[in-house]
């Protein structure tokens, strides 16, 4: 937060992730790595944040709530025994929350409210949920049954039960939520998380995996997309300043922009250009709010592949790496050591962010784009777009 202030960067929310309790599954903070979590907390709204918490359907052995929960019949049942089905998952091993129980729905809606009433926070990150961490029964690799589970289903099968996670998080209308799973979920309407991603380029999800991923899940109706952390998770690979930045450049015009890598990480040309974008995301929020409100009435994507807009166009079947937000039509630099690239440019009159110059689509054309330049282009009969824009090059990036 120190480092927010000192460069007066954009912020809206700071989500506290992984490895804040003891064991997971107790809900409570680990005392001797967050002695005060309420002032930490107020720390983050005083400085104008929304605070949100990483929360998951999974109670570990170890936790102080299993037995609890094991006796109350919480836990989703092994399809073989009459007892808590064992379930290993990325952080150790223990029972799954039986989501479809009412009972058990309500214990732990009162475990999180506990959170935001004690310490203050906001909303939460939804974690798993994941069909594939669902007990089944199988006989030579074929699914016989359901899971028996709680009382409220005779059986439910894995995508069920992720879609009773997704209704249990939007039923409960918080503040903030995200998720990063989904069975038929659009109709509820949540911010939707694309799954980790590695710290390198390509489509062996990377950076360029990030659009194709994002313009997947628009195409499929999830219209409020998060692309995850930039600069990817660097869990095999270390993110260099050059992926880094052009990342930035790529997120800061989706729907919703996180950082987990931070800019001062590597040096103020970093933290400049990174600032730079993150104001321009900032300031096009209205455009994002009537998008999202066309997206809710209309069903229209806020991040749309160029495809979709222009279907008769076959020049863009193939384009995996330029999108539409809006009347604005953006193009990424998705591979190492590049300084421009091909622009292909649709039907219509184009409005050249860096040089403001009109062009004439349908074409392909040359963006020259040093580091700090991401290729941009709005359609010139969108006057709001347009001022947006106009007004972004005077007061952010000081052309």
């Amino acid at each position: 937060m120190e480092n927010i202030r000192k460069h007066d960067f954009p912020c809206s929310v700071i989500q506290i992730d992984d490895k804040w309790e003891k064991n997971y599954g107790d809900f409570t903070f680990d005392p001797s790595k967050f002695p005060d979590p309420k002032s930490m907390v107020d720390a983050i709204h005083e400085i104008g944040c929304l605070a949100t918490l990483w929360v998951y359907p999974f109670i570990n052995y170890e936790s102080e709530n299993y037995d609890y929960a094991k006796n109350k019949n919480y836990l989703v049942l092994d399809p073989e025994r009459d007892e808590p089905a064992h379930v290993t998952w990325w952080d150790g091993s223990g029972g799954l929350l039986d989501i479809s129980n009412p009972e058990a729905r309500r214990w732990f809606n009162e475990k999180l409210m506990d959170l935001k009433r004690n310490y203050g926070f906001d909303g939460f990150k939804f974690d798993a949920g994941d069909g594939h961490f669902f007990p089944v029964a199988r006989f030579d690799g074929r699914i016989v049954r359901p899971i028996k589970l709680g009382r409220t289903y005779g059986g439910l099968t894995s995508n069920q039960y992720t879609d009773e996670w997704l209704r249990f998080i939007s039923e409960n209308h918080y503040d903030f939520a995200e998720v990063r799973v989904g069975y038929l979920a659009q109709r509820f309407g949540i911010i939707a998380r694309e799954g980790d991603k590695e710290s390198t380029w390509g489509l062996d999800n990377g950076l360029h995996a990030a659009i194709t991923q994002a313009l997947t899940l628009s195409l499929t109706g999830y219209m409020y997309i998060m692309p995850d952390m930039i600069g990817g998770n660097q869990y095999r690979y270390r993110c260099d300043k050059e992926l880094f930045i052009r990342w930035v450049e790529a997120a800061s015009l989706m729907p919703i922009v996180e950082y987990s890598i931070t800019p001062w990480t590597f040096d103020e040309e970093t933290v400049e250009i990174a600032k730079k974008y993150s104001l321009l995301h900032e300031s096009m929020g209205g455009y994002y709010i009537s998008l999202a409100i066309d997206a809710k009435e209309k069903g229209e994507p806020i991040m749309c592949p160029l495809a979709l807009r222009y279907i008769e166009d076959e020049n863009c079947s193939c384009i995996n790496d330029e999108f539409l937000v809006g009347n604005l039509l953006v193009a990424p630099i998705v591979k190492s050591g590049s300084f421009e690239r091909s622009v292909y440019l649709l039907e219509g009159t184009w409005l050249d962010f860096w040089s403001m110059k009109e062009i004439k689509g349908p074409i392909e054309t040359v963006a020259e784009a040093p580091l700090d330049r991401l290729p941009l282009y709005a359609e010139v009969h969108d006057s709001w777009l347009t001022t947006l824009l106009k007004e972004a090059r005077k007061k952010i990036f000081r052309l």
